[in-house]
């Protein structure tokens, strides 16, 4: 398992040197878009400051979530095109372990990156840093959450093996996650919802009640669960018939 550990995190690392550029380029994206919002709100959002902050805080968990929601299915699609899935199925650990352990070093390496960006998004929304330190215990839920519901779609993407129109949609789909009323105990099941209202309360630098922590580890928790039981079904089909090959 060390030697797995090792060898991914080398990966990671190597392609983020490799793909630098690509990297750069994706963070000023998502900063232009939310200056864009910026603007609009400054234009034609006078006297809604309160309603600019729930905005800028929904889009640093929207993108949170998009990085991980989708980044397993394009990493399996590229891993076809190289054509090294193959030697990810005959490794003695499987595809489930292997993609996990890529994601979650993936995510360690991430983590950096996403408090820069947040530091970047608040600051111009002129937003107060400052979070109650449960902030990143929802947001680390948040993404590994993701992570789950990125497991289902990289198990289509293994069987459909094209799915970019259907990751796009899923990118956009999560935005209507973050606007459903969390309460009803039943509801804060639904994913993405009840951390966004967490990590809105922690943004004020008020701690949420508990209520939202063990909400938000037990949907966290279900949906990793759901998520590698969908994978491996997808991974267990598509190895027996022998469809692993992009083409």
């Amino acid at each position: 398992m060390i030697y797995l550990i090792r060898g991914t995190f080398i990966r990671v690392i190597g392609e983020m040197r490799r793909y630098l550029l690509n990297l750069i380029s994706s963070i000023i994206i998502f900063l232009i878009i939310f200056l864009l919002i910026a603007l609009g709100f400054k234009t034609f959002g006078q006297g809604q400051s309160l309603s600019f902050k729930n905005t800028a805080v929904g889009y640093f968990v929207w993108m949170s979530v998009m990085i991980n929601l989708t980044d397993l299915s394009w990493t399996i699609m590229n891993d076809m095109q190289r054509g090294i899935i193959e030697q990810v199925f005959i490794s003695p650990f499987g595809p489930l372990v292997v993609y996990t352990a890529y994601e979650l070093l993936m995510l360690v390496v991430e983590l950096p990156i996403v408090y820069g960006m947040m530091v970047l998004i608040f600051s111009m929304a002129n937003m107060s840093v400052h979070v109650h330190p449960s902030f990143f215990y929802f947001l680390v839920l948040v993404m590994l959450q993701s992570l789950g519901m990125g497991y289902v779609l990289a198990g289509v993407t293994l069987k459909y093996k094209k799915t970019q129109a259907l990751l796009n949609l899923a990118q956009f789909a999560l935005i209507g996650l973050l606007f459903v009323s969390t309460n009803k105990w039943l509801m804060t099941l639904v994913p993405i919802a009840p951390h966004f209202k967490a990590m809105s309360i922690a943004s004020e630098g008020a701690a949420p009640s508990w209520g939202y922590f063990l909400t938000a580890a037990i949907g966290t928790a279900l949906y990793m669960i759901i998520g590698a039981l969908m994978f491996s079904l997808f991974s267990k089909s598509t190895l027996k018939r022998g469809e692993l090959s992009m083409y």
